[in-house]
């Protein structure tokens, strides 16, 4: 993801894609493992302050720039389009969603 897709507005950050809705504050940049321990984690996005940085989320949700020499987790996503059918099923004893 990028800052600009997550709304994060700064002169700091490269204009990268749209502003997605879903990312209307620091509790939704948070990201969190399936036992709910949250993890600071990159986005692709250059920090323009200096070469060495990059836009990170903090575990709590907050933004800004960390050197790229940090270990952070990253945060796979896509964005689909809105027609694209999911459905839900099961599959060895567990909720399953497939994209169709």
């Amino acid at each position: 993801m990028s800052a600009s897709e997550m709304n994060i507005k700064s002169g700091m950050a490269n204009n990268e894609g749209k502003p997605l809705a879903y990312y209307k504050d620091n509790e939704d940049l948070k990201a969190t493992y399936k036992n709910g321990v949250a993890e600071a984690y990159w986005l692709r996005t250059a920090y323009l302050w200096d070469d060495i940085q990059a836009w990170t989320v903090g575990a709590d949700g907050v933004i800004g720039g960390s050197s790229v020499s940090e270990a952070y987790a990253i945060r796979p996503a896509f964005c689909l389009p809105k027609d694209t059918l999911i459905r839900k099923t099961e599959l060895n004893g567990k909720t399953v969603y497939v994209v169709e």
